[in-house]
């Protein structure tokens, strides 16, 4: 298993990968204006921050052996993607000027 930082960490021979998605919650605290005078300045909030990790696998025992140890931390998870690799590419570009 490789953690996936960047498109390079994923080779020809990785075949799975397995998408967490996580999300992160955060308290930010109102100034003090807000707190003396309700309605003005800014409030108190929570701020959430949506993410991803994934990993790539190899082989699918790996996998499985991966899901089966997420899945004895939370049973009721629905947080996961599985992703069969059938080809990887890397886009190009390309700029092509006409004068007319």
């Amino acid at each position: 298993m490789v953690k996936v930082k960047s498109p390079k960490d994923v080779t020809p021979k990785h075949k799975y990968l397995l998408v967490i998605f996580k999300t992160t919650t955060y308290h930010v605290e109102g100034d003090e204006r807000s707190r003396t005078n309700p309605g003005h300045g800014y409030p108190a909030h929570d701020d959430k921050i949506d993410s991803t990790e994934t990993h790539a696998f190899e082989d699918l025992i790996d996998l499985e052996s991966e899901l089966v140890k997420l899945y004895e931390e939370e049973r009721t998870r629905n947080d996961l993607l599985v992703i069969d690799v059938a080809r990887t590419s890397e886009p190009k570009a390309s700029i092509k000027v006409e004068f007319k």
